[in-house]
């Protein structure tokens, strides 16, 4: 006799309805956004000015219907807000000068970065979707960018400054709010540790809430 099959995590959560209830959609919205904590001891950015202008898009159009069809990328950006994260990127990114291109806003550099992380993306295809007048409708919605974006070479130069160190620092800060709105349990069994950004910890179990309803 064959043994059993072992659940998989996604099942788990669906039979564990106490541990979904936080992440069902109309009570989670009640916390909505997820808010970065910011370190009051970081300087401000050492750039005035940027050539994007990140703002967190809201959650009005994330429902049962819609999630289903959102990336877990654009699901996280109506989640999470990422705008404290500024001056942390800024000061690893940024130096102040007063030559060369006004820069992009750090966290719309960082949300493209991931876009294409999640999407497994070249660079010159990410590139491609945000300038697309249609195509790149919601990424430039979900980053802040309008009718100005960054070449192949200079999102290279700013993904080779996220170092795995400052992105286990912004892992940590994300857990840390998912901790304090009482989503994630008070253990944690999440590392913070993992190179690379997750945009899965909180979506996955709001879908199954959403597949459920």
């Amino acid at each position: 006799m064959s043994a059993a099959k072992k659940p998989t995590a996604i099942e788990k959560r669906a039979q564990n309805l106490k541990a979904l209830a936080p992440f069902v959609l109309d009570d989670l919205k009640q916390k909505l956004p997820l808010v970065f904590p910011r370190d009051p001891a970081l300087p401000p950015s050492p750039k005035p000015r940027y050539r994007s202008v990140y703002h967190y898009p809201g959650y009005d159009d994330l429902n049962e219907k819609t999630i289903d069809t959102y990336s877990p990328f654009e699901v996280a950006v109506r989640l999470f807000d990422y705008s404290p994260l500024e001056p942390l990127l800024a000061a690893h990114i940024y130096v102040a000068s007063a030559k060369g291109q006004v820069p992009f806003h750090p966290v719309s550099m960082y949300l493209l970065s991931l876009c294409r992380r999640e999407r497994g993306l070249s660079r010159r295809e990410v590139l491609r979707i945000l300038r697309h007048p249609e195509d790149g409708l919601a990424l430039r919605r979900c980053t802040g960018f309008e009718d100005d974006f960054p070449s192949e070479s200079g999102l290279r130069y700013f993904e080779g400054q996220l170092t795995p160190e400052l992105q286990q620092e912004i892992n940590a800060l994300q857990l840390d709010v998912l901790y304090q709105t009482g989503l994630f349990p008070s253990s944690r069994t999440w590392s913070s540790r993992q190179p690379f950004p997750s945009t899965v910890c909180c979506t996955r179990p709001v879908r199954t809430c959403a597949a459920q309803a």
